[in-house]
């Protein structure tokens, strides 16, 4: 049996099923501005931080679930203007909830991605001495965990009332590392299908 034919089968009932309770999958994307801070770590050690202004792009799915909450899939980047700016690019799974007849929409995720920002010529503590360094663009893969509020405007237009992040890993060791985090707002656009 080829397998497009074997996962139409598979999927079928749960297209009816989907379909006979009005529930549809929701594809949404944002733009959202406001603070963004990077830092460098050595050694477990904050050497650097730097607050900038950000952007963020990005866009949700949310899997279509005969259910008050929401699961899907967020796809983001991140950006830090100027040289104390970075960028961060991630997935994560997102989960929401949808209240009845309210129009906030509080959401978390988890997932990870790739952050990278400059440490700047400073001096730092490395944990045992002090440490001239170069500018050094770092790299590294990060976890990332953010939590939001949305508030439904109209039945395409949210507006994000915030969205918290941070998104961590490396450093650990003799290794440098960098981490970001976000504080922002911004607008939500529904392309197609949405909770009441």
């Amino acid at each position: 049996m080829p397998i497009a034919s074997f996962l139409k089968r598979l999927l079928l009932p749960a297209s009816f099923l989907c379909s006979a309770v009005g529930v549809h999958a929701q594809i949404s994307v944002y733009g959202n501005v406001g603070l963004t801070a990077y830092e460098t770590v050595q050694h477990s050690t904050i050497a650097h931080l730097s607050t900038a202004g950000g952007l963020t792009a990005g866009g949700f799915y949310n899997f279509p679930i005969a259910s008050r909450l929401t699961a899907g899939v967020d796809v983001r980047t991140v950006v830090g203007f100027g040289s104390n700016g970075g960028d961060f690019t991630g997935a994560a799974l997102r989960v929401g909830f949808v209240p009845h007849k309210v129009p906030l929409r509080p959401f978390f995720q988890i997932g990870g991605g790739v952050v990278t920002t400059v440490l700047k010529n400073d001096t730092i503590y490395t944990g045992t001495t002090f440490q001239n360094v170069e500018n050094e663009r770092l790299t590294n893969g990060a976890a990332e965990l953010a939590l939001g509020l949305d508030v439904r405007l109209t039945n395409r237009f949210d507006w994000r009332a915030f969205d918290y992040g941070v998104a961590t890993g490396g450093g650990g060791g003799s290794t440098k590392g960098a981490a970001t985090a976000w504080f922002q707002t911004g607008v939500v656009y529904h392309l197609r299908g949405r909770k009441s």
